[in-house]
Order: C-alpha cells, then sequence, then structure tokens
C-alpha cells in the first residue's frame, strides 16, 4: 500500500512483480486469513483511496490486451485464498467442507460486479488501418489539450466495430492512446462500457476452437458485414484481432487463471454461479462463434471441450505443470456447476474422456498416472471432489417427475463410482507422495463418497433411490469383497497406533490431523458395512472385513 501510493503505478519500472507482491498478499494464503483483507480492500480502499485501486486501473487499461493481470489480481480478491493450482497448496489448505464465509461472499460479488461493469477496452491498432483508402480508424487532435501519455491525439471508428464478446463499439468512439502513438501499431484504450464476462467466455471460446477444431487465431482476418447498397457497415473483431499477448505454452496458463477466476467466484456459491451463467448468455453471441444455425457453447460446454482436449494430450506421457494445472481447474469449474440445470451431468455422460465405460477406459486413467511420478496428486483430489460434488447435487435434487434425467445421473455415477474404486481406492496406498497428508486426504474423500453412497441409500432398503449405485459400493465392500478392497480400510486401522505415535515424534501436527480424520470416516464406513451384515444371511460367518481386521489382533486389548 505504500508503494502504491508513493509511487504512481503506472511508472513502477517493474509492474509484474507488484501484480505478484499483490497476489502474494491477497490470494496466497488460507481462505480465513485473506478474505477479512479482501472485504476491507473493497468496501474501503477501492472506493476511497485512488491511489490504492490504481494497479486495477492499470490492469483494466491494458485488458484484454493483457489477460492475466487483471484476470489474475481479481481472482487473489475473490478472498477464497490459494487454490490447488498454487504450488504453495497443501491437503491443509483444502476447501472442502468450509463453506461460504460472508467475507468471501461480500468479495465475490464485488469482484464479479467489477468485471460486469468495466468502462473500457484496449487493442493494439496497426497504422495501416488508419491511413489506407479504406482506413478503419482515424486520427484526430485532443479536443482539451495534450497529455503525456497520448501527444495530444485520439483516435475514432469510422465504422461500428463488433469487439470480442460480441458487444458493438458505435461508430465515432473516442480512443486514447495508452503507448507506441508514432511507431507501427499503437495501443488504444475505447471508453465502452459492456460486461468483461463475455470478453472471458470469448477467449475460452477462441482457445476451444484452436485447439479442438485447429481454428485460427485470426490475426489477420477482418470481418465486415455489409448492408443492402454494399456499403461496409459492421466489422467483426476477433482475439487475435486486437494484439492479445500468447503465452509460451500455448496459453494454457492465462486459461488456467481465467478458469480459476471463474471458479473463485462461484465456488460454493450458487447465487452468484447463476448471476455469471445469465450474464455470458446474455446479449450477443461471442464473436468466435461462427455457425449460426446453433447454440453458442456456454461455461459448461466449453470446460469440457477443454478438459477432454487437455486429457487427450496428456495420453501421450506428456507431464507439463501447466497442462496439469489445466486439467485441475477445469475438473472443479466442473465441480462448482453441478446444480445448475441438468448441463453439467450431459456433457459428462456424452463423453468417455474422465471416467471411461465398461469396454474403454478414459483419458482421465491415463492423466492420473503422471502424478504418481512427481507424487503430487492435485487432479486425483480435484476429480475425488467432482464425484462427490455430483452424488451431492444428485441426492438433493430428486425429481419423481424426471425420469430420465435420473437415469442419466445414475449412468454418470456408476462410471464415477467404478472408476474411483478401480483406479484410487484400491491403488492409492501404494503411491509416492511429496505430502505424506495427500495419501489421508485422497483415502478420506472416497471414504467419504461411500459413506454418504450408503447412507443415501441403504442397500437393504427396497424402495431407495440410485439403487443401482448403493449397491455397487455394497457389493464392493461387503457382498463380493476382494482382499484389495477392503485393505484399505483394514490397513490404516491396524497401523493406526503407530502411525500416529510416527507422526507425533516428528511433530507434524496437520498430518495428525488428517489421519485421524481419516480413522474417523475409515471407523464410520467400517460400522456401516457391519451394520449391514447383521441384518442379512450372511451373519452366521465372519465377512471379509472382519477376518481382515482380527488377523491382526495379536494380543489383547492396549493403551493405544
Amino acid at each position: 500500500m505504500a508503494i502504491v501510493e508513493l509511487v504512481p503505478v503506472e511508472l513502477t519500472p517493474q509492474f509484474d512483480a507488484l501484480v505478484e507482491v499483490w497476489i502474494a498478499i491477497f490470494g496466497r494464503s488460507e481462505s480465513s486469513s485473506v478474505s477479512g483483507i479482501c472485504r476491507q480492500f473493497w468496501e474501503a480502499d477501492f472506493r476511497t483511496g485512488t491511489a490504492r485501486r490504481a494497479i486495477f486501473d492499470v490492469a483494466r487499461q491494458r485488458f484484454p490486451i493483457q489477460v492475466k493481470p487483471l484476470v489474475r489480481l481479481l481472482r487473489a480478491m475473490t478472498g477464497s485464498g490459494f487454490l490447488d493450482t498454487d504450488s504453495l497448496s497443501t491437503a491443509d489448505s483444502s476447501h472442502e467442507g468450509e463453506g461460504l464465509s460472508e467475507e468471501r461472499k461480500d468479495c465475490d460479488t464485488c469482484v464479479f460486479h467489477y468485471l460486469y461493469k468495466l468502462p473500457t477496452f484496449s487493442q493494439v491498432l496497426p497504422l495501416s488501418a488508419c491511413t489506407s483508402a479504406h482506413a478503419i480508424y482515424e486520427r484526430q487532435p485532443e479536443r482539451y489539450g495534450s497529455s503525456k501519455t497520448n501527444s495530444g491525439h485520439m483516435y475514432l471508428n469510422l465504422r461500428p466495430i463488433r469487439l470480442p464478446g460480441g458487444s458493438i463499439l458505435p461508430a465515432k468512439s473516442t480512443g486514447r492512446v495508452l503507448s507506441g502513438d508514432g511507431a507501427d501499431h499503437i495501443v488504444v484504450c475505447w471508453q465502452h462500457e459492456y460486461s468483461r464476462w463475455k470478453v472471458i467466455l470469448e477467449v475460452l471460446t477462441d482457445y476451444a476452437n484452436r485447439k479442438r477444431m485447429d481454428y485460427g487465431s485470426g490475426g489477420t482476418y477482418w470481418d465486415v458485414s455489409f448492408g443492402r447498397r454494399g456499403r461496409a457497415q459492421t466489422m467483426t473483431l476477433q482475439v487475435g484481432n486486437i494484439g492479445i499477448e500468447r503465452d509460451s505454452h500455448g496459453d494454457e496458463d492465462m486459461i488456467t487463471d481465467v478458469l480459476d477466476l471463474v471458479r473463485s467466484v462461484i465456488r460454493d456459491n450458487p447465487q452468484q454461479a447463476a448471476e455469471l451463467m445469465v450474464s455470458l448468455e446474455d446479449g450477443e453471441p461471442v464473436v468466435a462463434h461462427t455457425m449460426a444455425e446453433s447454440q453458442p457453447p456456454d461455461l459448461v460446454q466449453l470446460t469440457t471441450m477443454i478438459l477432454e482436449e487437455a486429457l487427450s494430450r496428456s495420453n501421450g506421457g506428456a507431464k507439463s505443470p501447466s497442462r496439469i494445472k489445466l486439467i485441475t481447474s477445469a475438473i472443479s469449474v466442473l465441480s462448482a456447476l453441478p446444480n445448475y440445470s441438468g448441463r453439467v451431468w450431459l456433457y459428462i455422460r456424452s463423453t468417455t474422456t474422465l471416467f471411461g465405460s465398461d469396454k474403454v477406459c478414459g483419458f482421465a486413467s491415463a492423466a492420473l498416472t503422471t502424478e504418481h511420478a512427481t507424487g503430487q496428486y492435485t487432479m486425483t483430489l480435484a476429480l475425488l471432489h467432482l464425484v462427490q460434488q455430483l452424488f451431492r447435487e444428485a441426492s438433493t435434487s430428486i425429481v419423481p417427475d424426471n425420469v430420465r434425467l435420473q437415469q442419466v445421473k445414475e449412468e454418470v455415477l456408476l462410471r464415477a463410482v467404478r472408476f474411483v474404486h478401480i483406479e484410487i481406492w484400491i491403488e492409492h496406498l501404494g503411491w509416492k507422495y511429496t505430502q505424506l497428508g495427500d495419501s489421508f486426504e485422497i483415502g478420506k474423500r472416497v471414504t467419504s463418497f461411500y459413506l454418504e453412497v450408503l447412507e443415501h441409500a441403504p442397500p437393504l432398503l427396497e424402495e431407495r433411490p440410485f439403487a443401482a449405485l448403493s449397491q455397487s459400493v455394497a457389493d464392493a465392500l461387503l457382498f463380493k469383497a476382494t482382499t484389495s478392497t477392503i485393505n484399505p480400510l483394514v490397513s490404516s486401522i491396524s497401523s493406526g497406533a503407530h502411525v500416529l505415535r510416527m507422526l507425533a515424534a516428528a511433530r507434524r501436527q496437520g498430518d495428525i490431523s488428517h489421519f485421524v480424520l481419516l480413522l474417523a470416516h475409515h471407523l464410520r464406513l467400517c460400522r456401516l458395512i457391519l451394520t449391514y451384515k447383521l441384518r442379512t444371511n450372511m451373519t452366521s460367518k465372519p465377512c471379509l472385513l472382519e477376518q481382515g481386521l482380527c488377523a491382526h489382533v495379536t494380543s489383547g486389548p492396549t493403551t493405544d
């Protein structure tokens, strides 16, 4: 705060470094630690301190030529703290079950409305577009004097321009020169207010087009619509026409930042999610959508497309950290949107990329194996959170009249539970871990998912929702259990005392907390399984779980 008050932000020699420091202060910690100062900034500093909000003014003037500075600043100011795509994030900073605090809710609202009514739009103009016989822009002297930044000139557009996001910039609008006046290209900032969430959607659409359909960025393409007399009326600018800066990793980092912003705004906040979806679908379709006979892709479809493409490339053995972050962020966006109509369900059902099918193994299986080499499991944890969120939405929104939708949900969940059981539950104890807490967190999430399924739809109850789903879980753990199936439960319970002593000796309090939670969930699941067993015809002989637990008892009760 002292720096931005002492030195004008636009004159700071290392603006990117200042952005990183700002993000580190407001965004790289637990939500409970930063949500308060984020809300204080929006309620006090942003409204009254012009200097203190100058970093946002500079980033806004450079948007969308530079997408990342503004997007990353706004994500940090949602009060969510660091996400799982952050290298500092650990299992201790997991947001699962945290809920939405009032401070975070206020920050989400401020960030949403800031981007919803952005008053400027910047682009790079080639001077050739201002001097030829078919000039699109015109240079004029500044009417009210000159300034150091624009050399006393401004620019007018001679035709209406359809900007990325679908909004029309009226003819004769004024643009202020930001830099480069007199060079081959100049940067002009137009005064034009419309929702930049539509620009965010445009960026995602352009990326999906280029990655999935080999769609060019449009760097030299100008789409001009003609009136009845053949006179040009409206010019359409693609994302590539505005001079947007690209990432060295094929824009993966930029798209990850965009998706991180989206999920930070809508996580645990269904009201904000609904407002965001309305703002994205309101008005004209994005420029990158050129098929007039079809509906433009929405946020759910775009996220699914981006996820499919990233997973398919990871299937080739690539272990790019930026791609792992992109996959993690895309999965997390879907986790935040399962209750928005049936779109998430329909798109996940239509693809075998995530959970595969009975005959085909999904790309996610191959992608998750890349985490075994690094020992970091952000994709795995994100996928488990998605599965749990899908089940919670399905179990709380049962509509008897819509039998088809219920069938779709159960089909998706059956594929998901099969994937989780085979690819994660049975195997996770043998994986390499950089952070021991990740092992406990993975086991706890799978166990919690099994518990929710069995408690919501008891397998001994004839009239129950999602009967096939609960039966599959009961079969795996009780009726048709195998040694590999019950081993994660037996292993953690039988070695619990030893692990706790070891962690206590090393003073690893965070890991102790995670392991205690894991044991609590495992014991609950064991008790539930054994309770169901007593109500079946299996009461006369011990089940496999009982045999496994008893086999590890080598002495009488101990103080452990």
